[in-house]
């Protein structure tokens, strides 16, 4: 049983497909120019305790010790950088970001690197935590898209470990395969560029990385191996009907979400 916190969004109503019976999920719905915004939010937590706030504001368990998940989509990913930095951040057992990674310039054509994925990033090298995630190339307003978030964050994680990511190979069961796949045991991050629009990292990318990348490593797998290189491809409504009626026919809902109309409320300052 885990405590699955969402941010950004999302609407729990459709979010509940990316977990497992006896599971507990709990949404915080914030826009990245809400106001509060996703990361003021954060910002306003006590440093000791930024994750037991956040699973108390998401009505969820802060006590519980078998693992936290923490889930984002968009803007959502501007909370969880921050809560990553507070001081009970090794309750969290897996972050899965869903086009999330969105950070400011260092300098021009060189974007920071968000400390909180980075650490956890170096923590789940370690093999007992997971770190998932998604990227498009949208664009994000004067800021870095998560493309190029996402490529920064590799790059500062090999550059503090040591370690060589493999670049390449495709990810089992998800319905188009990423332009860039960097993969490091149960770092997973993966690159779309152009091949998906952003709202399609929450619905169409999200659960069947749950389903086919996080659930099997919850349940004691190895980390996903890469499989051979594939080309990728676009991103259309028909490459997902068959993951979609085997769910139907399980009986199982497709998780869908509530995506804000305006892009710039993807925005993580």
């Amino acid at each position: 049983m885990s405590q699955i916190g969402w941010a950004g969004p999302v609407s729990i109503a459709q979010v509940g497909a990316t977990s497992l019976p006896g599971d507990h999920v709990g949404v915080i719905q914030c826009k990245g120019d809400g106001s509060p915004s996703c990361g003021q939010m954060a910002d306003s937590w006590p440093q000791a305790s930024k994750v037991a706030s956040f699973l108390s504001a998401a009505k969820l368990d802060p006590s519980d010790p078998d693992g936290v998940i923490l889930r984002a989509f968009s803007a959502g990913g501007s909370m969880f950088k921050r809560v990553l930095l507070g001081d009970d951040a090794g309750r969290v057992r897996v972050v899965a970001l869903s086009d999330a990674t969105y950070t400011d310039w260092a300098s021009p054509g060189n974007p920071t690197p968000p400390e909180g994925f980075v650490r956890f990033g170096l923590e789940a090298l370690k093999g007992d935590r997971m770190l998932v995630a998604t990227a498009s190339s949208a664009p994000n307003g004067k800021m870095p898209n998560g493309s190029q978030t996402l490529e920064a964050l590799k790059n500062e994680i090999e550059r503090r470990s040591g370690v060589s990511f493999r670049e390449g190979g495709n990810i089992p069961g998800m319905p188009t395969q990423p332009m860039r796949l960097w993969t490091h045991g149960s770092v997973i991050l993966a690159d779309y560029g152009n091949l998906t629009t952003h709202t399609q990292h929450a619905t169409k990318l999200a659960a069947p990385l749950w389903e086919n990348v996080i659930v099997p490593w919850l349940g004691g797998s190895a980390p996903v191996k890469p499989g051979p290189q594939v080309p990728p491809g676009p991103m259309i409504a028909d490459e997902l009907a068959p993951w979609v009626l085997a769910l139907i026919g399980s009986g199982c809902a497709v998780a869908g979400f509530y995506i804000a109309n305006n892009i710039r409320n993807r925005i993580s300052t």
